[in-house]
């Protein structure tokens, strides 16, 4: 922690401000390139994966598509049958008036309309069909044992329950059997169903015909344009029984779905889902199928993706590491330019510091930023400085050398120090008001310190000059100090010395408030007659107080130089009965006092 705040305290006022500028600029734009690099890299993964599974699920609408105009097919084939006239008249006959002749006409009859049914384009697209008759018991003469049978002679199979329940009670009258019912030649067949209804009589239908295919068909239309290292499943919709699958190698990762929930923390766009099954992650939708009561499953491995993701993600921070290359170079060269005229300038204030007033050459002088009109302020102080000089080496006057010692003191360099470090603080910081307010409080000071060579200016000028002075101190000590004016306003359009108000302010804040534990403190001004012919201003602090109120400071780091300047200087205008007195304030502090003589007021 110590660390921290030692190396806090060496970035903000002991490291030089080129290599503050370059560590922030590079810190900002690093993080700025870094946020942005992932925020793409996010949302385009993001749109990436969408891509890819639309594209899954583009071809498994595909698969359904093929399915459906499978299972249309033989649809269509049962339902032709079952709506022949000539098979509806035959079975709608009694049994008990057929003679033998009739019998082999009726058979013959049927089996034209079984055959007549299939189109030639249906039969030579699915040669392999098997298609069985059951009837009722009345027409026993049908049974043959291959391909028409009785319904007593399949009463208990779980099928024909199935499908004769159903009927009755909902008319259902086509079925896709859920379950595999036998082989034909050790191959695989399924099956659908359709009742022939009795037009007469709905509760007992009046045939079921059972068509059988192989297996094999479904097979093929599930794997049907099949996306890279995907798995499809075809399984009824009411009870999930699995009927077919691209890989019959996998039906156990099938079974594993069942019994597992799916991922509610994982957002996935549209039906989509993710699963964590057999030690990898799937993605998984559930499509059914428009007009027949089954659903394609079709799972999607995760790591199918990654290769797309990879080349993504290394062509992304290959852009990010690039951006951050290029701003490593333009923060160099940005943090050289900007500092070379704040260096420029605090290397005159130095001299300044020793002495020589040597103004920047004009040349120097760039810009009309904060920096530039600083720079400009200081070389119009340095020509001020240098005409005052001058003006008191010609004249002799002990009160022009009392004001420019007055303004000297003003424009101290330590004071300027520290308000361009305040400022450069909050240009790191990004604190756009409070640079605003700084330099406009500093640039305030300056133009009224100088009041454009005018010895005298209104009252409310000079209060406003304190109030820029206290809003810079107040911005680089916050919550440090309260202020407060009580102002009599007839007063303040009176003319009054310039600057006299300033060093005392500055020594109430710097040895009274600052220096005293309590936080915060108090300053108040308070301009006010004392009798008709004298205002009284009075700077009162809660600060700690002086030991001997009866004498100005004559010392402490050039403020008591200041104070007695100021003395001096109203002494030397108006006569000994003028100038500057301290008193104790009540419970504890110090009282300030300016005694003038009231003036002619501005008109």
């Amino acid at each position: 922690m110590n660390f921290i705040r030692r190396l806090k305290l060496y970035y903000l006022y002991d490291m030089k401000m080129e290599y503050k500028l370059l560590f922030s600029h590079l810190a900002l734009s690093v993080l700025a390139i870094l946020l942005v690099t992932i925020l793409l890299y996010t949302n385009s993964a993001g749109i990436l994966e969408r891509k890819l599974l639309g594209s899954a699920q583009a071809t498994s609408e595909k698969i359904i598509l093929s399915l459906e105009n499978l299972i249309q097919k033989y649809d269509n084939m049962t339902y032709s049958f079952s709506m022949m006239e000539t098979v509806t008249d035959l079975f709608s006959h009694p049994g008990d008036d057929y003679d033998y002749n009739r019998i082999r006409k009726d058979r013959t009859d049927f089996e034209n309309a079984m055959f007549s049914c299939i189109p030639l384009q249906i039969r030579n697209s699915v040669p392999d069909c098997d298609i069985y008759v059951y009837f009722q018991d009345s027409f026993p003469y049908f049974n043959d044992q291959r391909r028409y049978f009785t319904y007593s002679s399949i009463q208990n199979a779980d099928w024909f329950r199935h499908i004769y329940d159903t009927y009755r009670k909902n008319r259902t009258s086509f079925f896709i059997l859920p379950q595999k019912l036998g082989t034909k030649d050790e191959t695989p067949y399924m099956s659908i169903a359709r009742v022939m209804p009795d037009k007469t009589y709905y509760p007992s239908p009046l045939a079921i015909l059972k068509l059988d295919f192989p297996e094999s068909y479904l097979n093929e239309a599930i794997s049907l344009g099949s996306f890279d290292n995907a798995l499809t499943f075809l399984v009824t919709s009411e009870s999930g029984r699995l009927l077919s699958l691209s890989d019959t190698s996998r039906e156990t990762l099938y079974e594993e779905l069942l019994t597992c929930e799916p991922d509610a923390g994982r957002q996935m766009p549209d039906a989509w889902q993710q699963y964590h099954l057999e030690g990898t992650d799937y993605f998984v939708i559930r499509q059914p199928l428009p007009s027949y009561p089954l659903t394609l499953i079709t799972m999607l491995p995760a790591k199918s993706l990654l290769s797309e993701y990879y080349v993504h993600r290394n062509s992304t921070f290959l852009i990010g590491g690039i951006l951050m290359v290029f701003c490593l170079f333009l923060s160099t060269v940005l943090s050289k330019t900007m500092s070379v005229r704040i260096i420029r300038l605090t290397s005159r204030m130095k001299q300044v510091k020793k002495g020589d007033l040597i103004p920047l050459p004009s040349s120097i002088i760039q810009g009309k930023d904060e920096i530039g009109e600083l720079t400009g302020t200081y070389n119009y102080m340095i020509h001020s400085m240098e005409e005052l000089i001058e003006k008191e080496y010609l004249l002799g006057q002990e009160t022009k050398n009392a004001e420019l010692r007055i303004l000297q003191a003003q424009i101290n360099p330590h004071f300027l120090y520290n308000t361009l470090d305040m400022i450069q603080w909050f240009a790191e910081e990004g604190m756009l008001a409070q640079i605003e307010e700084a330099t406009s409080s500093l640039a305030t000071f300056y133009r009224l310190s100088l009041s454009n060579g005018k010895e005298f200016i209104p009252l409310r000028e000079e209060i406003e000059h304190v109030r820029s002075y206290i809003r810079l101190q107040r911005l680089r000590f916050p919550d440090a100090f309260l202020y407060e004016e009580e102002l009599d306003q007839e007063l303040l359009d009176y003319p009054v010395p310039k600057t006299i108000l300033q060093p005392l302010v500055e020594n109430a804040i710097t040895h009274g408030l600052r220096e005293s534990r309590r936080i915060p403190g108090h300053l108040c001004i308070r301009i006010e007659r004392e009798g008709s012919r004298i205002i009284r201003i009075g700077i009162l602090d809660d600060g700690v107080g002086m030991k001997d109120f009866s004498r100005i400071p004559e010392s402490g780091g050039g403020h008591g130089f200041g104070i007695s300047n100021v003395s001096s200087y109203l002494t030397l205008l108006y006569g000994p009965s003028f100038g500057v007195s301290f008193e104790k304030n009540t419970p504890e502090g110090t009282v300030a006092i300016v005694r003038i003589p009231v003036p002619e007021p501005f008109i």
